[in-house]
């Protein structure tokens, strides 16, 4: 229990520190947001910490507001450890891991120059994706979605028929 009551000190403090961002800057008050948001679990049982509060809506005290209800925290990361916990969030950082190892593996053993080209764009997809999911959550938006999942299923298929033997393409 000493532990846990350690641990939400130093979160606390550490959340803190973001919800006090300037308010002209690069950021432009994400900061206060992801506070709110991870006030929000990390307020709440343990229990929730792994398996996350099922849906993306926080409210609390927002220093300079009052009080905020948000429904986006601007950040891919920060809404999935939220509505799914450390669980939901290791799981998609594992898909994102296991794509880009696909997107490396077919780069490496591909003998036709357009499988290569592929994996790369599919790298750059991943890679754009990765970087945007920081101050946005283009997870939620229809085309970053589709574009990732689609590259994904071809590097998939690709990488599957190159590893059989007897290859023909």
């Amino acid at each position: 229990m000493k532990v846990l009551m350690v641990h939400n000190h130093c979160q606390q403090r550490a959340v803190e520190r973001v919800a006090e961002e300037p308010e002209v800057s690069v950021l432009r008050r994400r900061g206060q947001q992801w506070a709110l948001f991870l006030n929000s679990l990390f307020g709440s049982h343990p229990f929730y910490w792994l398996l996350g509060k099922g849906g993306s809506v926080a409210q609390g005290h927002v220093g300079g507001y009052g009080f905020f209800a948000s429904d986006e925290p601007h950040n891919d990361f920060i809404r999935i450890l939220h509505a799914y916990g450390f669980l939901g969030l290791s799981a998609y950082l594992l898909s994102l891991l296991g794509f880009f190892v696909q997107s490396i593996w077919l780069m490496r053993k591909a003998t036709k120059s357009f499988l290569r080209d592929v994996a790369q764009i599919f790298s750059l997809d991943l890679v754009g994706v990765v970087l945007l999911s920081i101050t946005t959550e283009p997870m939620r938006y229809p085309t970053a979605g589709w574009y990732l999942f689609a590259f994904a299923s071809v590097v998939a298929v690709r990488n599957r028929m190159v590893a059989e033997p007897g290859e023909r393409f």
